[in-house]
């Protein structure tokens, strides 16, 4: 959520969590994350922002 928050490229910090973690791929990362209320309501915002040609941040 603090990525979020500070609207940082989640995306690219996914991938290299999953490197600093030693997994061989994101799938491997994707296992020990949450998919909280409050994550899909920022991640919605977020991409709701996006679809409507506003900024993703």
């Amino acid at each position: 959520m603090a990525w979020y928050r500070k609207g940082a490229d989640v995306q690219s910090l996914l991938i290299k969590l999953s490197a600093y973690l030693g997994h061989i791929d994101i799938a491997a990362t994707q296992k020990y994350l949450t998919w909280t209320p409050e994550l899909r309501q920022s991640a919605n915002a977020r991409f709701a922002r996006y679809a409507l040609g506003g900024s993703d941040e």
